[in-house]
Formats: structure tokens, C-alpha cells, sequence
């Protein structure tokens, strides 16, 4: 760039001067700058301003006669002088008014400088000293501004950078333009498109992306269509740079799942998941994939299953493991060209089918509970009442003198012994349709019993069916029991007493027992032992 050529001719003195004599003092010539502001795109050095002086009288002009003007150049107030019988040898002489440097640092943006004309006059003419005055426009203004370079190979934080930064083969519309902050907002960015009549581009300054012409967010599905991207930026309006990239609009895969309607005429898949023990209670499924793309096409189910298709089109497929509740879509498919379209993109994926999970669930409000009766009801949360329920006692506690009746989510326990019994209801899912039976959910419940002991003080044991026995009622569990004679010595012990002691070996008399058991006080009681009446 020719800086002399853009700064010549910045301040003028123009006037119409006859000789400089008294008469003169009445005319007031003028000096001004000829424009209020330059742009330049590269760095200035030993910056210089020059201008001329016309209509002159030179007669008037002696050998030691001197222009000055004083001006201030943005960092200092200085003063410019010329011997004018040396230097100006004739109308319209130029000179030159240097100023230093003034650049830009590419790192740092934009810089500018302001040179302004304070005042001006004549020293030592014929009259002593003649002002001139400052015309307007007094001032000129240079802005620097750095050149962008359409170059991939610069830094991304270099603020001359301009580069469309997507990669030339995108599975998306969208390029993006990077040049820094430092000039985004003294610039203008303008985008092209060509080779592609299908396409549009929007820019919104620095960003642009391309739309399919009549379908907004359209796809190319199994094609590879190409495109040139041009974008100019033009800084402060003065600098400029051009930057052009093929790219390959590879669009986008899709898919749509289709499940068998003879198997599943209701879109809807009944499983039992979470099987007990090890079981393989899940669903196998099998329909069709309508899938778009560039083949192979690779698609995973939500399931998990994978399935490789060699071309486009309605695909089939089968046994697609279902094991878990949801909703069985496509979770993602990817074409050739590595392009990928997941769930999170509801308009390239849909279509499917519900899930529902039959594997029972009961569970109770509590682990357990104390009664005071003979008798509770207790009452279950099924997760579905239309199960099928199986009520009864645990192994453990078998052989107690309890029992449990239900054929629903409630039930009725009883027990004539003090003491924890353990129940349990087994809920099972029926079969429905092609599916089997689901397994069982198992929940347990303990009932504390703890309502007061009656015993006897005396048994006749005559074989007549009344009081032949030692009945303690609402015996514990768990229990001690001991018999002795007038003198102490034990005639009958019994760990874990049922009630069916009836002193056959014994006479007639009086005897003491004692009983022992979990959750009560220690009894003793004297017990009197008669086979016949009065």
C-alpha cells in the first residue's frame, strides 16, 4: 500500500493573499486539513503529513520569514516551522510535517491516531507577525487496522484468523467462522453458497449454517451432495479477506422401528423381568426397521441388541432381547460416513412399543407387629391386584399351634401361643397369551403375640376327655417347663412344652410347676394331680 499517496495533501493553506503590507492585515488567510479521517489495513511507519501553500505573494515573503504551526499529534503538543524564503519557491509548494510512527499491534486489534491543528501564523514577514486562522475541518483522523488472513494454518486465538472450522465432510448444515473477538465487532461478515441449488444459507454474523431449500431441517439420507462455502470479512470497512471450503453435506440417518403386529397386535410387550433365580423370564421381539442412510447402516435398539444392515429400506430383524420396562426404540443408528442420529433427535428416530414389567412386587407398610389377641389381619401392597396370592407360615415356624387364611392382598393370622410366628405371601403373575408365567415374589411378615397366659392349678387325669392334660394356654415358642414332687425332686421336664403332659406315671398329690418361656415372667404354680371324685 502507498502510505505517501493516501496521506499527501492532508493540511492545506489556501488564501487569497496580495502582498503582505498593512493592507493585508485585513485579510485573514486560512490553513485546514482537506479530510476528517483515513483508514489504512497495515502498520505505518515514520508517519508524515503533508501540505501546500497557495497564493502567496513571495514578494512579501523574506529569507527569514517562518510558517509556524502548532499541532497536536495524540501524544504531544509541537510546534512546525519553515524558513519560507528557503522553502517556498512557489505557489503551492509542498511540505512536509513529520509525525514518528504510528502502528498497530496485530494482538491487540484496532489503533488509531488524531492530528489536530491548534493554531498557525507567519513570523517575520513585512508586517512583524501576521495569524492565520484554523479553518474546519482542523483535524484528520488515521485508524489502523489489522488484515485478515484466510489461513487454516494460524491459531485459533490469532485475531486474524478467518476459517470456516468445520470439517469439509459434515454429517450437519452447520459452519461456524472464527476470527476473534477483538475485530467481530468492527466487522462484516458476508456468506456465499454455490454448486448446490438445494441449499440456503443463513449467516447471523461470524456463524452461518446451511438450510435444505422447502424442508426445513431437510436430511440427505443416502446421497453424498457437495457444496462451496465463501465467506468475506471486511474489517472497519476497509480490509478485507475471502475464505472458500468444499464441503460434503452427508446429512443425517434415520430410522423407524416396527414391531410384528401378528405377535404384538397392541404395540405393547408384557415381560417378567429381574427373573428369580437365574430365569430367563425376558421377551424376544422381531418386525422391521426402516432405516435411510448411506449402507452399512449399524442401529442399536434400546434394548441393547445391534443389528448391521447392508442397505437402505425396510429392514427385518428378530429376537431383540427385552428384559427391563420402558419404551423399545431405536437408540442410535450410524451410516457409513460415521454420521449418527440418536434419541436425543426425535425426528430422525420414532415408532417402537411399550414395555410393561409383570414380574410381581408385594411389599408390607412394616416388617412385623405386636398383637394382643389370638387374631390379627394383616394387609400387603401388590403392585397388581389382579395377581394371584398364596398365604402361609415359614418353615421356622411350623409346628406351632398357629395358622394364616387369605386368597387376596389380606389375610387373617391367629395363634394360641405367645411368641414371634413368621408368615409369608407368594404373588404370581398368571399367564397371558403367548407369555408364560412369571415367577413369584416372596414377602415375609412376623407377628409378635403377646397376650396373657391362662394355666391351671389342677388336672384329673381319668382318660374322660376333661382336664386329662396340662393346658397352659398361649403357651411362648419357646418355652421351659418343670414338675416337682412335695420334696423337690423333679418328676417331669420339657424344653419346648405343647401341652400334652398328663401325669401318667405320677399319683395323686400335690406337686409344683414351674414354667419358663421368651417374653414372660418366670411362673410357679402349685398343681394339684386328681384321677377320681369325691
Amino acid at each position: 500500500m502507498n502510505i505517501t499517496r493516501i496521506l499527501a495533501v492532508c493540511l492545506a493553506l489556501t488564501s487569497s493573499l496580495s502582498p503582505l503590507v498593512g493592507a493585508c492585515l485585513a485579510q485573514t488567510p486560512t490553513i485546514s486539513c482537506d479530510a476528517e479521517s483515513v483508514s489504512v489495513c497495515e502498520r505505518i511507519n515514520n508517519l508524515s503529513v503533508s501540505f501546500v501553500l497557495g497564493k502567496v505573494d513571495m514578494a512579501t515573503v523574506k529569507s527569514y520569514s517562518r510558517l509556524v504551526v502548532t499541532y497536536n499529534d495524540g501524544r504531544a503538543t509541537s510546534d512546525f516551522s519553515s524558513d519560507c524564503q528557503n522553502d517556498i519557491t512557489s505557489d503551492f509548494k509542498t511540505h512536509t510535517l513529520s509525525l514518528g510512527t504510528l502502528s498497530a499491534d496485530m494482538d491487540l486489534g484496532v489503533k488509531s491516531r488524531t492530528l489536530k491543528i491548534i493554531s498557525a501564523y507567519f513570523e517575520n514577514s513585512d508586517n512583524d507577525r501576521l495569524d492565520i486562522e484554523v479553518a474546519e475541518p482542523s483535524s484528520i483522523t488515521w485508524t489502523v487496522y489489522g488484515n485478515p488472513l484466510a489461513d487454516d494454518a494460524l491459531p485459533e486465538s490469532d485475531h486474524r484468523r478467518l476459517s470456516i472450522l468445520n470439517d469439509s465432510r459434515t454429517c450437519g448444515f452447520d459452519v461456524r467462522l472464527e476470527t476473534g473477538n477483538a475485530w467481530a465487532d468492527v466487522s462484516t461478515f458476508d456468506w456465499s453458497i454455490s454448486n448446490n441449488a438445494d441449499f440456503t444459507i443463513v449467516a447471523d454474523g461470524p456463524n452461518a449454517h446451511l438450510e435444505r431449500k422447502r424442508v426445513a431441517g431437510g436430511v440427505y439420507a443416502s446421497t453424498t451432495k457437495t457444496t462451496k462455502v465463501t465467506v468475506r470479512q471486511t474489517v472497519g470497512g476497509v480490509c478485507s479477506a475471502e475464505y472458500t471450503k468444499e464441503i460434503s453435506l452427508l446429512g443425517s440417518p434415520e430410522a423407524t422401528l416396527e414391531v410384528d403386529a401378528s405377535m404384538f397386535p397392541d404395540d405393547v410387550v408384557l415381560i417378567c423381568s429381574s427373573a428369580a433365580e437365574g430365569e430367563d423370564a425376558a421377551q424376544d421381539l422381531s418386525g422391521w426397521i426402516t432405516v435411510n442412510g448411506t449402507a452399512p447402516l449399524a442401529v442399536t435398539l434400546t434394548t441393547g441388541d445391534k443389528f448391521v444392515f447392508a442397505q437402505s429400506g425396510r429392514q427385518s430383524f428378530k429376537n431383540a432381547h427385552v428384559t427391563s420396562a420402558g419404551r423399545v426404540t431405536v437408540r442410535q443408528v450410524v451410516d457409513a460416513n460415521g454420521c449418527v442420529a440418536d434419541e436425543s433427535t426425535p425426528d430422525f428416530i420414532h415408532g417402537g412399543m411399550t414395555v410393561y414389567d409383570r414380574k410381581p412386587k408385594f411389599s408390607f407398610d412394616q416388617d412385623s407387629v405386636y398383637c394382643p389377641e389370638t387374631t390379627v389381619l394383616i394387609k400387603g401392597r401388590p403392585a397388581d391386584e389382579m395377581h394371584d396370592f398364596v398365604w402361609g407360615m415359614a418353615s421356622d415356624s411350623r409346628g406351632l399351634n398357629a395358622g394364616i387364611a387369605g386368597d387376596t392382598y389380606e389375610a387373617r393370622a391367629w395363634s394360641n401361643m405367645m411368641g414371634k410366628v413368621r408368615y409369608y405371601v407368594v404373588e404370581t403373575a398368571p399367564a397371558l397369551g403367548l407369555m408364560a408365567e412369571c415367577p413369584s415374589d416372596t414377602a415375609f411378615f412376623d407377628v409378635y403375640f403377646d397376650m396373657p397366659l391362662r394355666y391351671p392349678n389342677a388336672i384329673s387325669p381319668n382318660g374322660d376327655g376333661k382336664n386329662d392334660r396340662l393346658v397352659i394356654e398361649r403357651l411362648p415358642a419357646k418355652n421351659h417347663l418343670f414338675v416337682f414332687d412335695g420334696r423337690g425332686k423333679t418328676v417331669f421336664e420339657k424344653t419346648d412344652y405343647r401341652n400334652n403332659w398328663g401325669a401318667a406315671d405320677l399319683e395323686d398329690g400335690y406337686y409344683v410347676y414351674v414354667l419358663k418361656g421368651d417374653g414372660i415372667k418366670t411362673i410357679k404354680e402349685t398343681l394339684a394331680i386328681k384321677r377320681t371324685a369325691n
